[in-house]
């Protein structure tokens, strides 16, 4: 189980929260200007309208950049270092911040050169230490880089 740092997600984000936790990644699209739009919010950053429709991510990009972090960026991922986060641009066009399965050991990260290379994502069920749990995305390299 990944550890994460719990806390209390409101309006838009709760959204988007509810559905990883039913196994869905939620992005959403503005039907005004028909941008896809990320991170969840109530007013599309493009065009300003309020006309935002939630769809449903494949779960598939290729990584944009990533690190490895070498100490916990949170108390609650002491017991996970190292660990890699990357930088996501999923195949709808958003670009997503989430944790990176590498091979082996995160540590392991620069000989499996990841950017630019195929993820897909799937559902992980976190938590805090406290068995308290909370969905997140982990992307898994599944192709060479384009």
């Amino acid at each position: 189980m990944v550890n994460v740092p719990l806390q209390a997600a409101r309006g838009e984000e709760a959204h988007f929260y509810d559905e990883l936790a039913a196994g869905r990644i939620a992005y959403q699209v503005c039907d005004g200007c028909a941008e896809a739009v990320w991170y969840p919010r109530a007013v599309c950053p493009n065009c300003g309208t309020a006309r935002l429709v939630w769809r449903q991510s494949a779960g598939r990009g290729t990584v944009y950049s990533y690190t490895v972090l070498e100490r916990a960026g949170h108390p609650a991922r002491r017991d996970d270092v190292p660990y890699a986060v990357a930088l996501i641009d999923l195949d709808e066009g958003i670009r997503v911040l989430g944790n990176l399965a590498l091979a082996g050991h995160a540590e392991s990260a620069a000989s499996t050169h990841p950017i630019g290379r195929a993820v897909t994502a799937s559902i992980v069920q976190a938590g805090d230490g406290d068995d308290r749990g909370v969905a997140t995305m982990l992307f898994t390299i599944t192709g060479e880089a384009a």
